[in-house]
């Protein structure tokens, strides 16, 4: 929608937000134009006094929160002149919180919204965006499914002159509704800089209907 995976030209980035009801607060995000803009919230940022336990998709307050947060990505991403004009448009850009992981079965935890609520699982969209910045050294989402790493050079689904030089490594993206995964290819261009080629999605289908077949012999 921008024409920049990363519109402010930073990976990662701190943002200051005032909240109505819960003041001024500091965080830190990645802004990611990949499938659609998204807000990429590290949910380790968010110290808030009365709410450890944050992300919670229930809580009023949080999802107030949530809204201010995305409001100032408007901003941000150039989308919106300002908050207020950011307010008129709810689905772009979209959120997400990012987590660790609370077990093996997956490498980042996340809760997006979409249009002002949790969504019931993820966007595929959002699944792109986080699969894509999880690739890319310095992102939140890096952060998160990398750890501490300081090496910036993917080891895994890059391709240079069309070969493929190692085959992508998953990023399992856990949500409310269960795991989605994703497998990201790099390139590198002529400079050394290392740029999203595609991102693949493998997500299990949820039942939409049942019923019996009544037949004649």
């Amino acid at each position: 929608m921008t024409g920049k995976m990363f519109p402010s030209g930073a990976t990662q980035e701190t943002f200051t937000v005032h909240s109505k009801t819960l003041g001024t607060i500091q965080l830190r995000v990645s802004l990611v134009d990949a499938g659609n803009p998204f807000v990429l919230v590290d949910s380790r940022s968010l110290r808030v006094k009365g709410y450890p336990t944050w992300p919670a998709a229930a809580d009023p307050d949080f999802m107030l929160l949530a809204e201010d947060i995305r409001r100032e990505g408007a901003v941000r991403f150039g989308l919106a002149s300002d908050v207020k004009s950011a307010s008129v448009v709810r689905g772009t850009p979209k959120i997400a919180f990012l987590s660790p992981p609370t077990d093996i079965s997956s490498d980042i935890d996340v809760l997006a919204f979409t249009m002002g609520k949790p969504h019931p699982s993820i966007q595929i969209t959002g699944a792109v965006c986080i699969g894509a910045a999880a690739a890319i050294h310095g992102t939140v989402a890096w952060q998160l499914a990398h750890g501490s790493t300081t090496n910036n050079f993917p080891k895994h689904g890059l391709e240079i002159d069309g070969q493929r030089i190692a085959s992508p490594s998953p990023v399992r993206i856990r949500h409310p509704a269960g795991v989605t995964q994703t497998e990201t290819t790099l390139g590198v261009n002529g400079k050394g800089d290392i740029h999203v080629r595609q991102v693949g999605v493998l997500r299990t289908a949820r039942r939409l209907f049942e019923g019996n077949v009544f037949y004649k012999i």
